[in-house]
């Protein structure tokens, strides 16, 4: 996967993250209006709690996880993406990783931001990958994700569709705080899953 990320960020760049459909001025108004619905939703979760944005791109919500966050970590596994996101987050954390173990000891984190991420996880890899984020959580912390479960399409080379059941399946150790089905999400056809989940005490 690592090459594909690779390649992708070379010919997309910022527009990696999100739909590369959209002409470059879209892109950004996008980005903006994203930001701040995501901005009024985090503010509830991760007050003053030390964040890992995990699969961070360049940080294009690194910036919103700043307002609220006393720190801000982010992992991902293409180098431009985190040379990008220590630009755009100069006070932020990155580190490149492998795509599956990630760099820090256990129960660092309060919170955990993945945006579209785990979809991109291969069906080998996601069992390991829940489980790494279960181990640098800490107690009582809240995890945030966003992802594809348009499980009616066949999986494609670099998404594997998941329903929300699965993803809960995935991390045992969590309760469901929230969550809510988005339909038609960046404007296709395709639904996401927007899942508040707290790791149990």
């Amino acid at each position: 996967m690592k090459s594909y990320w690779d390649n992708r960020y070379s010919q997309q760049g910022h527009k990696t993250v999100g739909n590369c459909a959209l002409s470059v001025e879209d892109f950004e108004l996008k980005t903006e209006e994203v930001r701040k619905k995501v901005f009024e939703f985090f503010v509830k979760y991760f007050v003053q709690k030390k964040v890992l944005d995990y699969g961070c791109g360049w940080g294009r919500l690194s910036v919103v996880l700043s307002l609220i966050a006393s720190e801000v970590h982010g992992v991902d596994i293409a180098q431009w993406a985190i040379d990008e996101a220590r630009k755009t987050l100069t006070h932020g954390h990155f580190n490149l990783f492998d795509g599956c173990n990630i760099p820090y000891p256990d129960s660092q984190f309060g919170g955990i931001l993945t945006w579209t991420v785990l979809q991109h996880v291969r069906s080998w890899d996601i069992e390991k990958v829940c489980k790494e984020i279960d181990r640098v959580m800490e107690a009582n912390g809240v995890l945030i994700f966003y992802e594809n479960c348009s499980i009616w399409i066949p999986n494609k080379s670099h998404i594997w569709f998941r329903s929300a059941d699965a993803y809960k399946a995935l991390f045992p150790n969590f309760s469901v705080e929230r969550e809510e089905i988005v339909p038609n999400a960046d404007d296709t056809e395709e639904d996401h899953v927007l899942m508040v989940m707290r790791k149990k005490g």
